[in-house]
């Protein structure tokens, strides 16, 4: 299995909306990708920003690789 980190910073106020953006995007994204195990998501508030760190889980590269083409095909990624 192969961890992958991916972090994100928001205002404070705006935390919860941006986690409400995070639920209907990344993280439906990534439970649609064949080869996921799964997402946990942390968050951390601090002088005033809100941090957020997503930890998925993937059976091999190539499942990463899959997710990754398919958020550049969908314009997510440049």
């Amino acid at each position: 299995m192969i961890a992958r980190i991916w972090q994100g910073f928001t205002r404070e106020a705006d935390k919860d909306i941006y986690f409400e953006y995070l639920k209907k995007t990344g993280l439906k994204d990534y439970a649609s990708i064949p080869g996921n195990q799964g997402v946990w998501v942390l968050r951390r508030v601090r002088d005033g920003k809100a941090e957020f760190t997503l930890i998925s889980l993937w059976e091999s590269w190539d499942a990463i690789r899959e997710c990754w083409f398919g958020l550049r095909e969908s314009g997510l990624l440049s």
